[in-house]
């Protein structure tokens, strides 16, 4: 997870969605980070949902803290739609900070 919310290549502007019907997207992040400018190839909100284990680690408390708040529900990012429909079907995640 990125300090932005972002988990795999799911990044706050690609409005991911936990009921897409695809297991895998070609993504373009906007803005593009100056440290890796390019598209990228990642597994959807259902593909990762299907894991047999969400686990994420956490570096750094600017991190922790959009981590805590997705949590809470307190904003839409992608780390708390993933973390939401985990809860709806009452899967176990797993961080380690």
């Amino acid at each position: 997870m990125g300090a932005d919310g972002h988990i795999a290549s799911l990044f706050p502007n690609t409005d991911p969605k936990v009921d897409d019907p695809v297991p895998l997207r070609r993504l373009t992040p906007d803005p593009l980070p100056p440290e890796a400018p390019f598209d990228r190839i990642t597994l959807t909100m259902p593909a990762l949902l299907n894991a047999e284990r969400l686990m994420f680690v956490i570096r750094g408390e600017d991190k922790r803290t959009v981590f805590d708040a997705a949590t809470r529900g307190e904003h839409d990012l992608p780390i708390a739609r993933l973390l939401g429909a985990a809860a709806k079907d009452g899967r176990q995640v797993t961080c380690f900070a």
